[in-house]
């Protein structure tokens, strides 16, 4: 289905595969297998003259069956004043990176003013 050129919706996607040569160094940094695999995502659009956003990111490891997902809200009151309410949600097995940050899920709310 073709999408009209005046829309504002963002899709991106991403597959990762990760190769570690040396697995004894990369222990350090997260990768306890040689190969990893997972998706990243982004989806968001604007609506009603570009005042009111939404989108939702993401990272999926399909390699340990963890994940990381970030929905967000915006409202732009005015030209110089912005209110976000978001969230970042870690999920997957307690051995799995994001799972072990299961208990740092959090939602927050932000007030931006710029000049």
């Amino acid at each position: 289905m073709p999408i009209a050129a005046t829309t504002r919706l963002s899709k991106i996607l991403f597959f990762i595969w990760l190769w570690a040569v040396a697995i004894q160094e990369t222990v350090v940094n997260n990768q306890f297998k040689r190969f990893q695999h997972g998706l990243t995502f982004r989806i968001g659009d604007k609506w009603l003259n570009e005042t009111p956003e939404g989108e939702i990111a993401g990272i999926v490891s399909l390699t340990r069956s963890d994940f990381v997902i970030k929905p967000k809200l915006a409202y732009a009151i005015n030209d110089a004043w912005k209110s976000t309410l978001g969230a970042n949600l870690f999920g997957g097995e307690d051995t799995a990176f994001y799972g072990r940050m299961h208990d740092n899920s959090a939602v927050f709310v932000e007030v931006k003013f710029s000049f």
